[in-house]
């Protein structure tokens, strides 16, 4: 899923947010890992309780991703360029100016 995600975004040349990018890797070393964790707890190569603290740590390593992504997301979408943001909005009133007479 994680590999359709970002050939999906490569050939219809999108640009992904940052915030999907950490989403989409969250969820698929979340998928990736489950069956192999599962193996090894059917199996019995490890104990149990091992295994569920590598399943718990996989979930906390995925979360973590994704709050890492929305706080780039976050930083980079705070630094604005307030001239050109100041230069917009005048352009704005000037433009309501000349079409309402």
């Amino acid at each position: 899923m994680l590999a359709l995600v970002f050939l999906w975004h490569r050939v219809l040349r999108l640009k992904m947010q940052d915030f999907v990018v950490g989403i989409a890797l969250g969820m698929g070393l979340v998928a990736g890992l489950d069956p192999l964790l599962n193996a090894l707890k059917d199996f019995r190569t490890l104990k149990q309780p091992v295994v569920d603290l590598l399943q718990m740590g996989t979930y906390h390593i995925s979360v973590l991703v994704w709050l890492y992504f929305a706080s780039a997301r976050e930083a980079s979408t705070s630094i604005a360029d307030v001239p050109a943001l100041l230069r917009a909005r005048k352009s704005a009133v000037d433009l309501a100016e000349v079409i309402r007479p």
